[in-house]
């Protein structure tokens, strides 16, 4: 990996640097997790800190419009959005993870790689009793729900596939 700039405790423009985060962007470039002036957090990559493209959370743009004050500053972001939805399951990041291995970090339908897919692997669940099954690929998730309700439908299908293959 390359050398880079440690930014840590630099402003720009309302933006002073807290710390660099783990994860990377989409074009490999080094996140930072950056405070406002106005008191909000906000992840930026180092680029648009140095072409001073990104200068503020975003409250410039808000003035004058209702002031959302977050007490940790990740609220949107996609990790809190994880973490939420988890909770929403009653599971930890670390009882999904520990899922996660047991299933040999594998869809638990279709068997393919977590790593082989964009987003991370669902949590399947009983609607009804709210009981984890295991982790799912988005696909075998969406068609589970889709036949679930209606098992019927599933045996009419494979009939279906029989006769005309």
């Amino acid at each position: 990996m390359g050398k880079f700039k440690n930014l840590i405790n630099k402003k720009f423009g309302k933006l002073t640097v807290i710390k660099m985060m783990t994860k990377r962007s989409k074009q490999n470039k080094i996140i930072w997790l950056c405070k406002c002036q106005c008191g909000h957090c906000t992840l930026v990559s180092g680029d648009q800190l140095a072409t001073k493209h990104t200068t503020s959370c975003g409250c410039k743009k808000r003035k004058g419009k209702l002031h959302w004050n977050f007490k940790h500053g990740l609220s949107r972001t996609k990790t809190y959005a994880r973490f939420k939805k988890l909770e929403h399951y009653g599971i930890t990041l670390k009882d999904y993870r520990d899922m996660l291995k047991k299933q040999n970090y594998r869809c638990a339908i279709c068997k393919l790689p977590n790593s082989y897919f964009k987003k991370s692997l669902a949590v399947d669940h009983n609607h009804k009793t709210g009981k984890i099954r295991g982790l799912l690929c988005q696909l075998c998730n969406a068609f589970l729900g889709r036949i679930e309700s209606n098992k019927m439908r599933l045996s009419i299908i494979i009939k279906y596939l029989k006769e005309r293959n």
